[in-house]
């Protein structure tokens, strides 16, 4: 059964009228609309072929990875499916929940997939306080995490807190931007995130609870319009959903944006006012969004998401020579990162490091992953300076940028290459929770930015060996 998905084209444009797109960007202007991403945003190019929905990809890796096969059945997206699947298939290598989680986790988090373009856009539109997606993946954390905004991440889970679950009463929309994910995100620990038909029932079902649910989230839902964007569930899983954030509050408009017309879930969210745009694209009525988004704004604010032109390249930053080591640091801890740089310097090894410290900024990030990308090897320097209580918790610091982008390119190396070479500074374990994603790799230590002479020595043989082998 063919699972892929008919190609979007970039005229393709909505049936809404100009009045319509109008009330629609009056709203948004005044920060009275919250979208919901669903599973349809997320596509892809696959290869030459046609998008293809990253829900179905990575089913379609899980069942390779669990040893089993599969074919999608019904609007379900494969995921789910493939989960369900691999906990009852006999002949699976993953044979309970707690194996399974770090599989989801491992497929979706863990492997290189380009962001789709259409959450760049989404996440573009600064009018946007709130965001809410059902999807578990990670890809609109990354991005938010570049903003010039501090921004706080929920996780819904059932049965959770509602100081982790739930908006703050007190939250500052005026001064930080919130991600609110309904069903949690891809974690090792089973329980974070739905990733089976089960796990979507109790997720439902524990955002309609009344003791549970997340009550200050709701509240904010009071008055403004729930913008559906291809959240493309099953009739019942839809109904659950709008159910969730339309129950006992009227005072709610919703907007429904699908490629899929099921007529049963159709009339429903008729009989609660909503309005229907389906079947339609929703990665094509999001970019028509952008487009008019940015025409709404003064002249000078008027830019797009595209990487930066090379002129501004050459202005921001030093070049960088071939094989270079890459040195990321936080800015609280600059002048031992300078230090450390002219030691290897001086022992004849090329580097290089962001000196401005700018550490943020949409700007800076294509050419900062190219740097990442190209460099023989990663040096993050670890100290207690990285410990979010030293430096206010604000999510938009770039060296966590620079982590992610060091991890992925780390994924498409060998092993034995040993691409990332922490470096510690002060007496910072490998336990902190600041560190996890270096929790398990080798580090060396410079205490005080004094770089020992055996750490200068496995850089340059691992430069040698990286040169003998591309040569």
């Amino acid at each position: 059964m063919n699972i892929f998905n008919v190609p979007e084209t970039a005229t393709e444009r909505s049936n809404m009228s100009d009045w319509d797109w109008e009330i629609l960007m009056g709203l948004i202007k005044d920060e009275l609309v919250v979208p919901v991403i669903g599973p349809e945003i997320l596509e892809a190019e696959h290869g030459e072929g046609p998008l293809i929905s990253y829900y179905d990809q990575w089913g379609l890796e899980a069942a390779k990875e669990a040893g089993i096969e599969t074919a999608k059945m019904g609007n379900m997206p494969l995921l789910y499916q493939v989960a369900g699947q691999i906990l009852t298939n006999s002949k699976s290598r993953v044979r309970n929940v707690n194996q399974l989680a770090v599989l989801v986790d491992y497929v979706i988090q863990r492997k290189p997939w380009l962001t789709p373009k259409a959450l760049e856009q989404i996440v573009g539109i600064k009018s946007f306080p709130l965001i809410v997606t059902t999807s578990i993946d990670h890809f609109l954390a990354g991005l938010m995490e570049k903003g010039d905004k501090p921004f706080t991440r929920i996780l819904f889970a059932p049965g959770g807190s509602s100081a982790h679950i739930d908006l703050p009463s007190d939250f500052n929309f005026r001064q930080n931007r919130a991600l609110m994910q309904l069903f949690g995100a891809t974690s090792r620990c089973p329980g974070t995130c739905a990733v089976t038909e089960d796990d979507l029932i109790e997720f439902s079902w524990s955002l309609l609870n009344r003791e549970y649910g997340p009550q200050n989230f709701y509240d904010y839902l009071q008055g403004k319009t729930v913008l559906l964007l291809g959240c493309n569930f099953p009739d019942w899983l839809g109904r659950f959903f709008v159910h969730a954030l339309h129950a006992n509050r009227k005072n709610v408009d919703l907007w429904y944006v699908s490629k899929n017309d099921d007529m049963g879930l159709r009339s429903f969210l008729e009989r609660k006012g909503g309005k229907i745009l389906s079947p339609y694209s929703p990665i094509a009525f999001v970019a028509e969004l952008y487009d008019r988004w940015l025409k709404t704004l003064p002249e000078v604010e008027n830019v797009s998401v595209a990487a930066p032109s090379s002129d501004f390249e050459q202005d921001a930053f030093e070049p960088m020579k071939p094989g270079a080591v890459f040195i990321s640091y936080i800015r609280e801890d600059m002048d031992f990162a300078v230090k450390i740089r002219n030691q290897m310097e001086t022992a004849g090894i090329d580097t290089w490091m962001d000196s401005s410290a700018l550490q943020s900024g949409d700007r800076w990030e294509a050419v900062i992953e190219e740097r990442i990308r190209k460099a023989s090897f990663f040096v993050p320097l670890i100290s207690c300076s990285l410990n979010p209580e030293n430096w206010g918790g604000k999510r938009e610091r770039f060296f966590l940028r620079e982590w992610d982008l060091a991890r992925r390119s780390d994924s498409m190396r060998m092993p034995e290459d040993r691409y990332i070479r922490p470096l510690c500074l002060d007496d910072t374990t490998c336990e902190a929770f600041f560190v996890r994603p270096f929790s398990k790799i080798h580090w060396a230590y410079a205490p005080d930015g004094k770089v020992d002479e055996s750490f200068i020595e496995s850089i340059r043989e691992g430069i040698r060996i990286l040169r003998r082998t591309r040569s």
